[in-house]
């Protein structure tokens, strides 16, 4: 679950968030009031939506964003990998090769 923040030296608030495995921390231009709290946690709130469904483009919120590359770069690597349902990849095997699996080894017993 992501957070809305305060930078200490500038006051402004940014979005701190999890997509694709990395931490993700996006700065806003926006100062730190209450309505502009209430903004900033209505994108947090739509972006983790979109990340949850599985139809969030990380370039279309934020396309200057630094971590952009990275996250491009990971999800093209694993791009053939089981992933789970918020886009992580996933080391837990699929449940016919686990039952498979299993089938094998409890043959002998």
């Amino acid at each position: 679950m992501g957070k809305v923040r305060t930078r200490k030296e500038t006051g402004k608030l940014y979005l701190d968030f999890m997509y694709a495995g990395h931490r993700c921390r996006e700065q806003t231009a926006l100062m730190d009031t209450p309505q502009n709290r209430k903004r900033v946690n209505a994108l947090l709130q739509k972006v983790e939506a979109m990340i949850l469904l599985g139809d969030f483009n990380y370039a279309e919120y934020f396309p200057d964003s630094r971590n952009l590359k990275k996250i491009q770069a990971s999800q093209a690597n694993s791009g053939a990998t089981n992933t789970s349902e918020n886009g992580r990849a996933s080391d837990t095997p699929l449940f016919a090769d686990f039952a498979d699996q299993w089938f094998l080894e409890s043959k002998i017993q």
